[in-house]
């Protein structure tokens, strides 16, 4: 059984009345810590037959169970607002400021466990002028708390191993080990039930060949992704989503990121130009403030040969998929991604399928940031040019790989089950 101890939580009115870890305050609610962000953790216990319940840290600090329970705290956004990092807005002082003096003792005396879970995000190792696992131990050592009392579920996938060898050379080597698991909750969005997902006939006449969301543009690569493809004569050739956008800073960027030369960040720079005047650009939702991770539309995928998935994370040292790839995957689309270095062989290594050799896939194992992405719109291009008979053999090669996908995301929960075998372990 696993048991979740809120201190806001309403025994009577079972009901739990503010997050945990804020303090109280009111304008500290869904500013650094939230509750429930689909699909929330309740809803994958169920999933897998596990049985759980909510109660107040009051009622649990009461009882003696065989298994401890669990504080959780559920972070939301930038690690520097967790952590209490920023002077002029911060909502706690650190990151476990906001947990009361009865949780805490509960935790001291091995009656239970914090878990951060953040599994719908991935932040890096170091992130601005912080390392992350440096907090978490400092933040322990500042509160008298084991390290084997705290738990960190989140999305890097590459996150075990950057701590390992992180704490090797630090000044915590000699402390015990946090406990880590990767995991990426959005794989399990309730996609059939939730979404009315795209069909996949092979007599359809696709419209464009591409789909490429961009909804949020402050991320560099994304308006690099977009001027190679424009650079490439063939951003008109997809469905393109971008708002309006800030490129002040672009030519930083291709110089100290990309480390690209005078004459190629000029010719970028003009291509980009051309980007920014046609913004912004609409695909299927007319508004910008909404994040649609947990919205999903048909036609853009029945109207599109590919998508060309322009992820969180590019040049970042994390490894970490978003829903992107999980709705192409859902409504049977097959997929260029342009992520973090190796994100298709974790997908091959969790049994999906990828889409070489009718896809040229050596981008994935290209480490230089430039290369990769000049690979992805060089084969974008590609596709592009593809006529109508060559668009419709393609799909007929790729009908098999994106029905094995999609029957897997559907019934697949082993990761699931996997992740809460190892939070039962340490409980």
């Amino acid at each position: 059984m696993f048991r979740f101890g809120y201190d806001f939580y309403d025994d009577g009115e079972c009901e739990i009345v503010q997050p945990n870890g804020t303090l109280g305050y009111d304008d500290a609610i869904g500013k650094v810590f939230q509750i429930y962000l689909p699909p929330w953790w309740g809803e994958l216990l169920s999933k897998v037959n596990k049985k759980y319940e909510i109660l107040s840290v009051g009622q649990l600090s009461k009882n003696s169970y065989k298994e401890k329970w669990i504080y959780i705290l559920e972070p939301l956004g930038d690690p520097y607002g967790w952590l209490g990092k920023y002077k002029n807005k911060n909502f706690v002082k650190s990151l476990f400021s906001g947990i009361s003096e009865l949780a805490l003792k509960n935790i001291k005396e091995d009656k239970a466990i914090i878990c951060i879970w953040h599994p719908n995000e991935s932040p890096m190792t170091n992130h601005l002028d912080i390392n992350l696992f440096e907090e978490f131990h400092k933040e322990l050592k500042t509160y008298d708390i084991k390290p084997s009392s705290f738990i960190l579920i989140y999305g890097n996938l590459i996150g075990k191993k950057q701590y390992r060898k992180w704490k090797k050379d630090s000044k915590f080597k000699d402390d015990e080990e946090i406990k880590i698991i990767e995991f990426q909750s959005e794989r399990h969005l309730n996609f059939e039930k939730k979404w009315n997902l795209a069909q996949f006939h092979l007599d359809t006449k696709v419209e464009s060949t591409f789909l490429c969301y961009n909804r949020c543009m402050i991320h560099s690569h994304r308006i690099l992704l977009l001027t190679l493809l424009q650079k490439e004569n063939v951003l008109d050739k997809g469905l393109v989503s971008y708002p309006e956008f800030d490129s002040k800073s672009f030519n930083n960027i291709l110089l100290n990121t990309f480390r690209l030369g005078k004459g190629i960040r000029k010719e970028l720079l003009e291509s980009m130009d051309i980007v920014k005047s046609k913004a912004p650009s609409v695909v299927d939702v007319d508004e910008w403030e909404t994040n649609h991770f947990d919205t999903s539309y048909p036609e853009p995928y029945e109207k599109t040969l590919v998508s060309v998935i322009s992820e969180t994370n590019f040049v970042q040292d994390t490894l970490f998929l978003t829903e992107k790839i999980w709705k192409a995957i859902a409504n049977k689309h097959p997929f260029i991604v342009v992520g973090n270095y190796k994100t298709l062989d974790y997908l091959k290594r969790e049994g999906f399928k990828t889409f070489h050799p009718f896809i040229d896939e050596s981008y994935d194992s290209t480490k230089s940031y430039w290369n990769r992405i000049v690979k992805i719109s060089k084969e974008v291009k590609r596709l592009s040019g593809l006529g109508q008979y060559e668009r419709m053999e393609f799909r007929k090669k790729i009908k098999d790989i994106i029905d094995f996908n999609f029957k897997k995301l559907m019934n697949d929960d082993k990761d699931i089950e996997k992740m809460f075998d190892k939070l039962s372990r340490v409980l």
